[in-house]
């Protein structure tokens, strides 16, 4: 899911609880954003929506899953 294609801190908010549905749904999302101010902002208000998943760095996923 790519977060911030608008930069609009309730869209990214939005984007993030559809990543966070869809890994509830298949048992993992990747979510894509740059580091832009709106990103930024949102991630600092995103607590609640994150706390229903686990986040991981994707290497650290790959590593994981893949053993590479």
């Amino acid at each position: 899911v790519f977060l911030d294609n608008v930069l609009d801190r309730g869209k990214i908010l939005g984007q993030l609880r559809r990543a966070v549905s869809i890994a509830r749904k298949r048992g993992y999302a990747i979510a894509i954003g740059h580091p832009h101010h709106a990103t930024f902002e949102a991630l600092r208000h995103a607590g609640a929506i994150l706390s229903q998943v686990k986040t991981v760095y994707f290497d650290d996923f790959y590593r994981e899953h893949y053993g590479r």
